[in-house]
């Protein structure tokens, strides 16, 4: 059996037919067509702006208070730490832990200067974002590693004070922070030498632009440097209980030379644990809150470029970076009302007519009944 197709005998009107359905669009379709998507694009584009443009008048005021704090900041850390390292320098017996106290001076000087470099204009936005990023890692990691320091220096002064004398001298202390200033500049700089997520200038400047593993990595290790300061601090002042305790059972009545010396070494350790405690409390927040953004950013875009939730973030990020800077600021007033041989050496870099002046001022709250305690603590 055959099938037989009947294909038609009117090719030439089908194919008439198809071409009259497809019709090349007109220069005037193609115009309105351009000016209807140009029209979407100004309507986004619009509203984009406006939307930012909100974002910015309603979180105005934490710009205004950072910038304030930072201005702050650099008048403070430069003029506060700057003398201190100066009356370290001056001392004439420069023991370990002032070598510490110094160094952590230098850090906070440090921040003070990429503020001022942060406000300085640049030719390239990119390097000057990730440099003044860089020197805030370096100068974090400087200091965090000096409180460590200064908790292990206190500790062997406390449980083997003869050896640590031995061992810890200022030749080795030196070799240490300029170890430690090195290594930790060679890890800081890595973004500047090409470790980061930088796309455009449009980015804004904050650890954002670094890899996560960078950051995770830094933070990590800061974390870790804390847990181990604070177990040496613990362990230092479950010493000087236990101690406390031996003597009250050996000596009935302790001589004054004893309970001195015992108060000295607890009152120092107790000035340089107000230092470090406040240095956690002041660079722990910063920490979190990069770590967040960062995370947020680079995994969970959708949830953290939502209005809201990008505004909080950052007043977040802005609020506790300011204070992270403030604490450079911080430090060398603690140093200058705790510690009676810093003060001093502060107060003979002072004009003779500023001493005099205050002298007399305290030998009048001596004379009025007020009793000025200044206790030389022994490093």
């Amino acid at each position: 059996m055959e099938y037989e197709y009947d294909y038609g005998d009117d090719d030439g009107e089908n194919d008439e037919d198809y071409s009259n359905e497809w019709q090349e669009p007109s220069t005037t379709d193609l115009a309105v067509s351009s000016v209807s998507a140009t029209y979407e694009t100004l309507n986004l584009t619009t509203a984009s702006l406006s939307s930012t443009e909100d974002l910015d008048c309603e979180t105005c005021w934490v710009y205004t208070v950072a910038q304030v704090i930072g201005l702050i900041t650099i008048v403070c850390s430069i003029c506060f730490n700057l003398p201190v390292l100066c009356a370290v320098w001056r001392m004439k017996n420069r023991r370990p832990s002032y070598i510490f106290i110094g160094n952590l001076a230098a850090a906070d000087l440090l921040v003070g200067v990429l503020l001022i470099i942060q406000l300085l204009p640049a030719p390239s936005i990119k390097y000057s974002c990730l440099t003044v990023i860089s020197l805030m890692i370096h100068s974090w990691m400087c200091s965090f590693l000096g409180t460590l320091y200064i908790a292990m220096d206190r500790l062997g002064i406390v449980i083997k004070p003869l050896t640590h004398r031995v061992i810890v001298t200022e030749k080795k202390v030196l070799r240490l922070l300029l170890l430690t200033w090195t290594l930790s500049a060679v890890w800081s700089f890595l973004p500047v030498m090409g470790v980061n997520v930088w796309k455009s200038d449009d980015e804004q400047c904050n650890f954002s632009v670094l890899p996560t593993w960078f950051i995770l990595v830094t933070s990590c290790f800061y974390v870790t440097v804390v847990i181990i300061t604070c177990v040496f601090y613990a362990k230092l002042f479950y010493r000087f209980k236990e101690e406390a305790r031996k003597i009250n059972k050996l000596f009935a009545s302790r001589s004054i030379s004893q309970e001195s010396d015992t108060k000295q070494s607890r009152n120092l350790a107790t000035v340089l644990l107000t230092v470090t405690c406040i240095f956690v409390l002041c660079w722990t927040p910063f920490v979190i809150i990069s770590v967040v953004t960062t995370i947020s950013i680079q995994f969970y875009y959708d949830w953290v470029s939502q209005p809201a939730v990008w505004r909080t973030v950052s007043v977040a990020y802005i609020l506790t970076n300011a204070l992270a800077m403030w604490n450079s600021a911080l430090n060398p007033c603690l140093y200058a009302w705790k510690l009676p041989t810093i003060r001093k050496e502060l107060l003979d870099m002072l004009p003779k007519c500023c001493v005099k002046q205050a002298t007399s001022t305290k030998r009048n709250q001596s004379c009025a009944g007020t009793t000025v305690v200044s206790v030389e603590t022994p490093m």
